[in-house]
């Protein structure tokens, strides 16, 4: 088996077969336009944290509505983001409309230290 890093090199092949995939076995309807919003985001994708001593002073609620009028300047039509999956962060993202996509798991794998 061979590995390749994601790169913007081989960026027309990873999209053309993610269409491919995504289209012909999830029943999908990917455009190659989407396919490359898509995998670009995940590329370039960034963490944006706020501090606790910064909870509830209104900043996460100011970024958010920043991103948002950013993002729809931009045409786009849907805006996802990955949580820590408790009361205090699900109880602010619905607030700010944000649903739990039920579609959508985060897996992770510990390693035991050697």
């Amino acid at each position: 088996m061979k590995y390749v890093e994601l790169s913007e090199k081989n960026l027309d092949s990873v999209i053309r077969k993610y269409i491919d995939y995504y289209n012909s076995c999830e029943e999908g309807c990917w455009t190659y336009e989407k396919a490359y919003k898509r995998i670009h985001q995940v590329m370039t994708m960034e963490e944006i944290v706020i501090f606790s001593n910064y909870h509830n002073q209104g900043y996460g609620t100011a970024l958010l509505m920043e991103l948002e009028r950013i993002t729809r300047n931009n045409g786009a039509e849907h805006i996802e983001l990955i949580s820590v999956n408790d009361e205090h962060h699900m109880h602010f993202y619905k607030n700010q409309g944000f649903y739990s996509a039920g579609n959508l798991t985060m897996m992770g794998k510990h390693f035991a230290l050697k």
